[in-house]
């Protein structure tokens, strides 16, 4: 037997030894009665496990039993597999890892990415069997800790559940074009009923930054730049998530859409942002959700505001976030804002040092692509070394065991009907919906001559060009559903005209050049083979009755850390376009004499 295979053969046995013994444990011990669960399996019914007690009395009972090693663990986020989590299901070996002790949340479990092959998970789908899984990973830690605390399962949502074939939804930019509140809030609705019935518990929906830079490569990602509009929409996302039963986290707080000099995550980034611009355009939406909508979680942000870090700021995340606003939930960081405090912004000396400063600012819970341990030893080092209270510690647990108790983790952590979630994700009726968004969202500049729609019986040629005609990134987002077919604009055209009209098409350009972005700055002549791209556009644009040029950015021009310094089209794409116009304007005359005329 190959040794491969002989590990392979170990492992599933290992996992079948571990599954037992856990069913026979929890069977054993019958913590599963009728209307409680008995997480501490003590025999009898604590305080936190009376479903029938306020949820306060709840908490304070559960926090007056838990030990260092199981607060700290309440502080600390686990990515799923593929990202920090090696295995799919629980092993024999996770009674050896940090967790044993609990864990606040573990984001995007087992939801397959595209763009992480690592993260390809055999329970994805079917959606039941999503949720299954999710059951299994649940029943561990009720079942294998000590206090049997369950896990909020976390997940993204603003473009649809991140989640695989999860309903697509466009991207929030659009869902602000739609201007439709009673279609957010369906959309809210939607994004909560899948999370819910998959297994997650929190979804990360909405982002209220006022996008006012446009060259600001998150812009894609924000209902607009007008703090009213987007306190508007974000509200009823807000509203529709929850409704569901599962907690909205609102993101990113605070003053984090303002790129100074075009710098994002990877520097350090001051807005510089007065007191009063402040308050009203970058927090406005912040206040008027949370009074509002009561949202049960806040992402903390990873630049700062007058040198101080944001996820280091007692101002922002007690005595604005909880004092001034009444925020009742906890807040997240944003993955490495902690780590931040130290490599970016030089406010603290160490790792430990920076968790110091999280915490007593306010910061409930870390998050970073890395394993927890480093995090949760760091807080009861600090503890111990008598740097950090108890009492802090306390105030920070409490919020995380509030929001579990809130969302029926300590009611109902375990789905009785996995199988519904293939009846209720991704129906015909969300597919209606999002179909009827996307079509609110779209913005028509000009119709001259009433061109569109494109009249089938009065066309013979069509030219479809662009480097993103072809391209089906456009409808992908990673933070957002994957695996969904995606029709091009090349593809949508063809079948729209069928046989009745002649499609040709001719990519014309990349989207960026060599070079770029440099060459945004510096401008750089097009090369022999860029020119003869463009010329073979034109050449074909000659017969064609109506040219479509799809032209725009990706994923690699637009997202986090992608800040532009122009809001020209990128790479050759304004030269394409050119050459077009010039063709039309200049029928007879071709390509070559514009070309002569433009270098």
């Amino acid at each position: 037997m190959k040794k491969n295979k002989r590990t392979e053969i170990m492992n599933i046995i290992a996992l079948a030894l571990c599954l037992s013994s856990i069913s026979l444990r929890a069977q054993q011990k019958n913590i599963y009665h009728k209307g409680w669960i008995d997480f501490n399996k003590n025999g009898k019914t604590d305080v936190y496990e009376d479903t029938s007690q306020p949820v306060d009395k709840r908490v304070e009972n559960l926090l007056s039993q838990m030990t260092l090693e199981e607060k700290s663990c309440q502080m600390a986020t686990l990515y799923g597999y593929g990202r920090v989590l090696k295995d799919e299901m629980p092993t024999l070996g996770w009674k050896k890892e940090v967790w044993k002790d609990g864990i606040a949340n573990i984001d995007e479990s087992l939801n397959s990415l595209p763009n992480n092959k690592r993260a390809q998970s055999q329970y994805s789908y079917p959606f039941s069997k999503h949720a299954t899984a999710i059951n299994t990973l649940q029943k561990w830690f009720i079942e294998e800790t000590r206090l049997g605390i369950p896990v909020d399962f976390t997940n993204e949502g603003i473009h649809g559940l991140c989640h695989d074939r999860a309903t697509p939804l466009p991207a929030p930019i659009s869902i602000g074009s739609t201007w439709n509140k009673q279609l957010v809030r369906q959309a809210g609705e939607m994004v909560g009923r899948e999370g819910k019935a998959l297994g997650y518990t929190n979804i990360y929906v909405p982002i209220l930054d006022p996008a006012r830079d446009p060259r600001w490569g998150r812009v894609v990602e924000c209902y607009g730049e007008d703090p009213f509009h987007i306190a508007e929409l974000g509200k009823q996302m807000t509203l529709g998530v929850q409704s569901q039963g599962v907690a909205s986290t609102l993101k990113h707080f605070a003053v984090y859409s303002v790129p100074k000099g075009g710098r994002d995550g990877n520097a350090r980034t001051d807005p510089h942002v007065a007191p009063r611009e402040m308050h009203q355009l970058f927090l406005y939406p912040f206040k008027r959700i949370i009074q509002e909508a009561h949202p049960l979680g806040v992402m903390s942000s990873y630049n700062d505001w007058d040198g101080v870090p944001v996820s280091a700021s007692h101002y922002f995340l007690t005595g604005l976030l909880r004092e001034k606003y009444g925020f009742k939930g906890y807040v997240v960081s944003d993955s490495r804002a902690v780590e931040y405090i130290y490599e970016k912004h030089h406010v603290a000396e160490d790792f430990k040092d920076a968790t110091r400063l999280a915490i007593k600012a306010g910061l409930n819970v870390w998050t970073n692509f890395d394993p927890p341990a480093s995090y949760i030893n760091n807080i009861r080092e600090l503890v111990k070394e008598g740097k950090l209270s108890i009492k802090t510690v306390d105030d920070r647990v409490r919020d995380v065991l509030r929001v579990k108790f809130l969302v029926g983790l300590f009611d109902a952590p375990i789905n009785n009907d996995p199988k519904r979630a293939d009846k209720i994700v991704h129906t015909t009726k969300d597919e209606e919906l999002s179909l009827q968004i996307n079509r609110e969202s779209l913005v028509l500049l000009k119709n001259q001559n009433n061109l569109l729609p494109l009249n089938k019986g009065k066309l013979k040629n069509i030219l479809v060009t662009g480097p993103l005609a072809a391209e089906e990134k456009y409808a992908i987002s990673r933070y957002g559903p994957s695996n969904n077919p995606v029709t091009t604009v090349l593809k949508g055209i063809q079948a729209y005209v069928g046989n009745t009209v002649n499609v040709t098409y001719e990519e014309g350009c990349d989207v960026v050049n060599p070079g770029w972005p440099s060459t945004e700055i510096i401008p750089a002549a097009l090369s022999q083979q860029e020119q003869e791209s463009i010329a073979k556009a034109v050449k074909k644009a000659k017969s064609s009755d109506v040219i479509v040029a799809v032209l725009g950015e990706d994923d690699k021009t637009v997202g986090e850390s992608l800040s532009r310094t122009s809001l020209d089209l990128p790479g050759r794409q304004q030269q394409l376009l050119e050459a077009l116009t010039c063709h039309r304007k200049t029928a007879g005359t071709g390509f070559d004499q514009w070309s002569a005329s433009y270098y």
